[in-house]
């Protein structure tokens, strides 16, 4: 639980952290407000897709990258 924590803060909190303020200086409010939904629907809607594969191969996983290897050799 742990590291799929810090998994997650280091994805959330990473390179697009920095990168936001240029981003929305670029696109404006409206723009940069509405890409920023879109993408945290999608990113929200793959991190649940992968759990379903995880719990559908019964995986004993530690991390996405041994569920990677597992799954892909």
């Amino acid at each position: 639980m742990f590291s799929a924590t810090v998994n997650m803060v280091k994805a959330f909190v990473g390179i697009g952290i920095l990168a936001l303020p240029s981003g929305f200086s670029s696109s404006g409010w409206l723009g940069g407000l509405l890409f920023f939904i879109i993408c945290g629907g999608f990113i929200m809607y793959l991190s649940l897709k992968l759990i379903d594969v995880a719990n559908k191969k019964e995986s004993n996983a530690r991390s996405v990258t041994e569920f990677s290897v597992e799954c892909l050799g």
